[in-house]
């Protein structure tokens, strides 16, 4: 999983900001991963890459992404990528059947959040924003666009005159579009409307604000 996600994930973030890449940190949280392969993205990647555990000694949920993708997942099942090439030359790449996913899922949408939090408390004063993305994804442009300057850029001075300074909200998240166009289902409608018709919010993007207190870190 690290080497067929993250390493492109960290790649088209590479190439997406250029040389403004220092100016950011992007971190991924990691769990079973042979240390080689972290050592080996550190170096490439640093030094605004960054490689976190997801265990820090002070979050344990047993079944949670300590278990290796391709080996045991809680309940004693496998979790296998099985992938194929379709007719005009993509790949698709889904879970085994036999696997126990939906139960990992649910206990990684525990413990991946709180471990977010964590180290936002440790770091959040050293920026205006986070994302949270899933690994699975690839940049295309910055996200700058969705990211309004902030009291940080207005104390440097690189704020115009009369500019507004930080965003009007605290919490910004995606969800699909009322065309429902993706690039991972061939019928997006499916997944991404509810059994009642409503649209899905989809959460593959989370964008918070650091500059308010009131948004409270839990």
């Amino acid at each position: 999983y690290f080497d067929t996600y993250c390493g492109p994930f960290f790649a088209s973030f590479e190439r997406a900001y250029g040389a403004s890449a220092r100016k950011h940190r992007l971190v991924a949280f990691v769990a079973d991963v042979d240390e080689h392969l972290v050592e080996a993205a550190r170096k490439r990647f640093g030094p605004w890459g960054q490689f976190e555990s997801m265990k820090d000694g002070k979050i344990d949920i047993e079944g949670g992404s300590d278990q290796l993708f391709g080996g045991k997942a809680p309940g004693g099942g496998t979790d296998m990528f099985v992938c194929k090439f379709k007719e005009d030359g993509t790949k698709m790449c889904l879970t085994d059947e036999s696997s126990k996913r939906d139960e990992q899922v649910a206990v990684d949408s525990l413990w991946f959040p709180l471990r977010i939090i964590r180290y936002l408390k440790e770091h959040e004063a050293d920026f205006c924003y986070a994302a949270v993305l899933d690994s699975d994804m690839l940049f295309v442009r910055p996200l700058g666009r969705f990211l309004p300057l902030c009291a940080k850029d207005d104390a440097a001075g690189s704020l115009p005159n009369g500019s507004h300074v930080g965003a009007s909200w605290d919490v910004a998240f995606t969800a699909y579009g009322p065309e429902f166009r993706v690039p991972w289902a061939d019928d997006a409608a499916k997944v991404g409307r509810t059994k009642a018709g409503f649209t899905r919010i989809n959460c593959g993007v989370v964008l918070l604000s650091l500059q308010h207190h009131e948004l409270e870190l839990a």
